[in-house]
This record gives structure tokens, sequence and C-alpha cells, in this order.
């Protein structure tokens, strides 16, 4: 039986003084036991383990982070927004650009009661045509393309900041889950060996051969270890609904995830992701560029070939039998050319023709109406294309900021728009404006120094310079750690 109580432990206490050396020997001789036990289950437990893995649920989704990132760029709800918010800003660009279209209104009556005629274009018809343009002076059509221009900048750096920071989550909730399985898998393996451990030691208690704190130490690792998990697989369960929520409820069926991830390819990751831990020097060799005179022309070219430019992929123009065909959409049109076939089929030719005429005018004037608006627009977009100094080969230049690429070295001074995001490597009372992506109206300090935590909310990164923001005042200067693509 085992002892209960202040009673038992005295019981066993007195047990082990004056059986000392017995105790001693049958210890040994249990421990030895214990320990080729213990290894038997143990080799017996991870087969057991792995026979299970290789059963996978019918209910199992296997992921890679390619299939996961292409559904979430084609589903995630809250980035179709951004993206329809883009489009939108850019019709309302079209629109301010573009002239009114005429209002053109038809009235003919059903029936001529006095010629005994259905639809009677003729001269004695009651026929009537009012059409009516409404003409907006040019200043103040300037301003509405200005307006609508900086509104769909604005659009297309949310979208930016959006897509940055969802996939930066996406990436994230991936691979957590990946190593949190794997670490679920490692409780598999040493939970139920460590019971039979139990269940053998307790048969040796009964003898007296090993101590009750021994047996307790065991159950409590044991309850520990499924302690432990049990909060593993509550967040892996949290990793999956997180991971359904960003791809938007997709095709693909499955309630459990399983990432498939090369593991000889973690190894070569780059911390990227924390460029903040790093110091300058170790930034400056991550990204191989020299801080003082910046990349080479010739590399410059190359990372534009790897990476891509800093900006988001133009939409190609429609083509000039688009835009015309387009100048036949309206329904007022189509009745137009209904009643020119109905005249036509009345014989009532001149009638036929003139709608006709009236047709095709239309149709050229709102095809040179759009042609000039997109040609506009092309030009807007060449003039509002904003332009950032840059170090390169020890010389400051100043180029587009879609010509970034990783590495750069970026000039600050007060006033600045921050083209994309970066480890700070010079600072002299520099701040930047973050409101529009933390929410704070007091601008932020910037720093050089490396920061030693990992986990740290973006508005407390401040040796990182972020897109989309401002500098405040002071100058300084960054090393482009990520651009748009």
């Amino acid at each position: 039986m085992i002892p209960t109580g202040l009673h038992g432990w005295n019981l066993t206490l007195r047990h082990l003084s004056t059986n000392k050396n017995t105790f001693m020997k049958n210890n040994k001789s249990v421990f030895t036991g214990f320990v080729f036990s213990l290894l038997f289950f143990v080799i017996n437990g991870n087969n057991a383990v792995f026979a299970q893995l290789n059963d996978t649920k019918p209910d199992t989704l296997k992921i890679t982070l390619e299939k996961v990132e292409a559904e979430f760029l084609n589903s995630n709800l809250q980035l179709l927004a951004s993206r329809f918010n883009i489009s939108a800003s850019e019709a309302e660009v079209v629109q301010a650009k573009l002239w009114n279209n005429p209002n053109i209104s038809i009235e003919q009556n059903i029936y001529n009661q006095y010629t005994k005629k259905l639809l009677d274009f003729t001269s004695s018809g009651n026929t009537g045509i009012q059409i009516q343009q409404l003409i907006t002076l040019a200043g103040k059509r300037n301003k509405q393309i200005k307006i609508a221009s900086i509104n769909k900048e604005i659009s297309e750096y949310n979208f930016a900041e959006i897509l940055r920071s969802l996939k930066y989550e996406l990436r994230t909730d991936f691979y957590d889950l990946y190593f949190l399985q794997q670490s679920v898998i490692f409780y598999d393996e040493s939970i139920p060996p460590l019971k039979k451990a139990i269940e053998l030691i307790q048969g040796a208690y009964s003898s007296r051969s090993i101590l009750l704190s021994e047996i307790l130490r065991l159950k409590s690792l044991l309850l520990s270890l499924e302690t432990d998990r049990l909060e593993i697989v509550n967040h892996i369960s949290a990793l999956e609904n997180d991971l359904r929520i960003l791809q938007a409820g997709t095709t693909q069926k499955g309630n459990y995830y399983v990432p498939e991830v090369d593991t000889a390819s973690i190894n070569k990751l780059s911390l990227n992701q924390l460029w903040w831990n790093l110091s300058v020097e170790d930034t400056a060799l991550e990204l191989n560029v020299d801080v003082v005179k910046g990349l080479s022309n010739t590399e410059v070219q190359k990372r534009l070939i790897a990476y891509g430019f800093n900006q988001l992929p133009v939409p190609s123009p429609p083509s000039f039998l688009a835009l015309f065909l387009h100048q036949f959409s309206s329904l007022i049109v189509w009745i137009l050319i209904f009643a020119a076939v109905i005249s036509g089929f009345l014989r009532e030719m001149v009638d036929s023709l003139a709608i006709v005429v009236i047709i095709f005018l239309n149709a050229v004037i709102g095809f040179v109406q759009e042609l000039k608006a997109v040609s506009s627009i092309a030009a807007l977009k060449k003039l509002s294309h904003p332009t950032c100094k840059v170090m390169r080969e020890g010389i400051l230049q100043t180029v587009s900021t879609g010509e970034l690429v990783p590495g750069d070295l970026v000039i600050l001074e007060a006033g600045d728009l921050i083209p994309a995001d970066g480890r700070i490597v010079y600072s002299v009372l520099l701040s930047t404006d973050e409101a529009s992506l933390t929410g704070e109206s007091v601008s932020t300090h910037k720093i050089t120094a490396s920061l030693s935590k990992k986990n740290i909310p973006i508005g407390d990164r401040k040796n990182m310079a972020f897109m989309g923001t401002s500098v405040a005042s002071g100058k300084g200067s960054f090393l482009v750690t990520e651009t748009v693509l």
C-alpha cells in the first residue's frame, strides 16, 4: 500500500534508515531495470508515433507557402476591397478628366391618328430630339483631376501597406503552424513512454525499492508535458483559423492543415523579418552593400531583375478599338439604333440616315474625349512619379522611387516621403510621422542602435523606416530592406 499522511512518511523514513544497505542494493537493481525498460518503451513509442503520422486523416489538407500565398492574393476580402478602392480611384480620375456626355432625348408618338401609322418618323409625324451638353470650366476640372489623383495615390499606399502586413502575418502563421506541429510530435513521442515508466516505478514502490518523491516528481513532469501539449494544440487550432480567415474560405476543404516545408531551405532563410535586431554592420553585410558608397549601378540592375520594381503593377491601357466600341454600350444608343432600323424598315430613309449620323458623331466625340483622358492620365502618372535621393557608387543621385531595390542607401531630409521599408543607419535628430501607419499623432524619434527583442510592435521599431510615412524633422539615411514586390 502507498503510505499517506505524516504517519505514512514516518514509516517510510524508518524503513529506509533501518534497511539502508538493502535499499541501496535494491534501488540500484531497480534503477537499472527502469533504464532498460524506459529505452524499450521509447523505441516502441517512436515507432507507434511514426506509424500514426504516416496515416493521414481524410480531412487533412497539405499546404505549401506558395499555394497559400496564391490563394491569399486571390481571395482575401480585405485585400480585394483595397484593390477595389484603387480601381474606384482610377475611375474617378478618368471621370474627372472626361467631358460630360451629351444627354440625348427622343420623344416619339407610338401611333399617329392622322396618318394612321405606327412610329411615324416622317415630317408629318410627331418626333422630338433634344441634345444637352454640360460644359465645366477648366479650372474646376483641373482641381477635380488633382483631387482624384491624390485619392488614387492614397489608395495605392493603403493597398501596399495592407498587402505587406497581411503577407507578413500569413508567413508567420504558416511557419508557426509547422514548428508547433513538430512540437506536438515530440510530446507524442515523450508522453507514452513516461506513462509506462510511471507504471513500472509504482510496481517497484510496492516493494519499498524507490522513494515516493520520485513517483510524484515523474507524475508532475507528466502533468506538465500534457498541459504544454494541450496549449500547443489550442494554439495550432487558432493558427489554422487565422489561415482560413486570411484565405477567406477558399474552395480547398480540410479541417486540419499540414504545412509542407523544405527543412533544408529553412536554414537558408534570410533575417529580413528581424532587421531591427541587427546592427548597422550586420545589416549591411546581410544586404551586401557599402553603407557609405551604396550599391553599384550594375548591382542595381541585377536586383531590379531579381526583385522587380518598387511599384504596383500598372494595367495596360485599353486599345483604340475597345474605346470606340465602348461608346455603343449605352442604352440610349441602342434605342437610337433600334429607331434607325425601324425607320429604314418603314422606308423613311432621311430620318434613318439622320439618326445613324447622330449615333456615329456621338461615338466619335466620346472616343476622342476618352482617348484624351487616357493620354492625360498617362501624362499625369509620369509627372506624379515621386522621386528620392539615393547614394550609388558614392554619388548622390535622384531616382524614381519605383527603381529602388533592397540594399539601396536612401538619404532623408525633413519633408521627404519614405519610399520603402528600411533599416536606419544614420540619424541626426531624425523623427518620422507614422500616423498613417500606427495612428500616433506624435512623431517617432529614430535611432541607429539595434533592438534586442524579437516581437516588437511596428510603432516601437525605432530603428526602422516604413513606406508611406514622412520625415517630420532632422536628417538621416536608411538601407532599403523591403520593396513593394
